[in-house]
């Protein structure tokens, strides 16, 4: 399914850069949000048509996180570009080498499904990406460890997470015949770690990559130039989400021509946008978990969609809700890391329980509070990975086949069903 993320039109266009030109307002927002939030070392860049401008620690390092996977991405970008595979390459073709036995659970996925997230397969009880001796993704340790039966058929859906881009690391060592780390250092993607240390750099998450702001902005400009050169069409995401739209190789669609990612760690965070239309940059990062978010939205807010156009859906009233309609979501929703149980009781209300494989967390249900849109909103105090869920049918049957929490999906099975 593609989408429509829409395009900046003339007068935002205008609003955009002349606020990414005017270093004063930038700095004093971003001082002003530093000092009202006590955020740690925050640091911005915005960059449009050749103009940029750097506030804070300019020589700082922005560690990498998910924003690896639009590295990923790149080399993939790069790849298909040389001719060495196409987008729509199977990865039982392009993995031949490891043996149909080892790439059995691949079949019918092909390359550009794994930048989308729409390949289907299910690893959640893989904590990282398996590596061999050599310093190469493990294919066959991945395959063994990805579910017998896919959340989803590949193409039918969007489902984020890591594996797309651990195979897509693997496809371009296959036909690069070299670890993905040497790729990334033969680009000037892979910081100042030693041959050695590259291994703790990972094709989804980043491990232990950072690059410095003047790398990432070399990076974003390239990415510019080559969504130009190459347009395609953005995936669209099952549901409603506060601020993303679709996904397009790799980047995250945010609306108004604006694409990147986000990197969320416990100690650091980071954004980072382009817009392409209007060959524009924006990145900011900080040394707080979330903190780029609370940066961007203080100094960016007026010109990224993602916050000025966040509008949670409202409640529905009691006496507006359909029982019978809301009885279809009834059921157990799994991914191989664990389940989610949906019940309903005799007031015709729903109630969410996760529970996670190897987790000694003890979740209670809560309740699921109707809202526009086919919207349900948990009551505090749940996991925060389902503050909202969606119920997403299959085919022309209107009972719910997927649970969707904006950012993944769970698989609504029977109490028999095996993964």
């Amino acid at each position: 399914m593609t989408v429509d993320v829409g395009n900046t039109d003339d007068s935002r266009l205008a609003r955009v850069a002349a606020l990414l030109r005017d270093r004063d307002t930038l700095r004093s927002r971003l001082d002003a949000v530093v000092k009202r939030k006590g955020l740690v070392r925050a640091r911005m860049a915005a960059w449009i048509d050749g103009e940029h401008v750097v506030i804070g620690d300019a020589c700082g390092e922005v560690v990498a996180g998910c924003l690896a996977k639009m590295l990923t991405g790149m080399l993939v970008e790069e790849a298909v570009a040389a001719g060495r595979i196409d987008w729509t390459d199977t990865l039982p073709h392009v993995l031949a080498h490891h043996g149909e036995q080892t790439t059995a659970r691949l079949s019918g996925i092909t390359v550009g499904q794994l930048l989308d997230h729409t390949h289907g397969l299910d690893v959640s009880r893989l904590a990282g990406v398996p590596l061999d001796d050599a310093g190469y993704v493990d294919v066959f340790a991945l395959c063994e460890n990805v579910s017998r039966r896919p959340l989803h058929a590949a193409g039918g859906m969007y489902s984020y997470g890591h594996v797309g881009a651990w195979l897509a690391a693997a496809v371009l060592e296959q036909v690069r015949g070299m670890p993905y780390t040497t790729m990334l250092a033969e680009r000037g993607f892979a910081g100042e770690a030693a041959s050695v240390q590259r291994s703790a750099i990972c094709p989804a998450t980043g491990g232990d990559l950072s690059l410095g702001m003047e790398r990432w902005l070399a990076f974003a400009r390239e990415a510019i130039h080559r969504h130009r050169e190459a347009p395609s069409s953005p995936i669209g995401l099952p549901g409603w989400h506060p601020s993303e739209r679709a996904v397009c190789r790799g980047w995250k669609c945010y609306g108004d021509g604006w694409m990147g990612h986000n990197a969320n760690l416990t100690t650091s965070s980071a954004i980072l946008r382009i817009h392409p239309e209007m060959n524009a940059i924006v990145l900011v990062a900080t040394d707080d978990a979330n903190g780029a978010a609370v940066a961007a939205s203080a100094v960016f807010g007026e010109i990224l969609p993602e916050f000025y156009t966040m509008r949670p859906p409202r409640l529905m009233k009691a006496a507006d809700v359909d029982v019978a309609s809301v009885a279809r979501h009834v059921g157990r929703y799994v991914q191989a890391q664990g389940e989610v149980e949906v019940t309903l009781d005799e007031q015709g209300v729903l109630y969410l329980r996760p529970t996670f494989a190897g987790d000694a967390t003890v979740f209670p249900p809560r309740r699921l509070r109707p809202a526009e849109q086919g919207l349900f909103l948990s009551e505090s105090g749940g996991n925060a990975q389902f503050l909202f869920v969606q119920f997403v049918p299959d085919g022309a049957s209107n009972d719910s086949a997927f649970l969707w929490n904006g950012k993944q999906v769970w698989r609504r099975v029977s109490t028999h069903d095996a993964m």
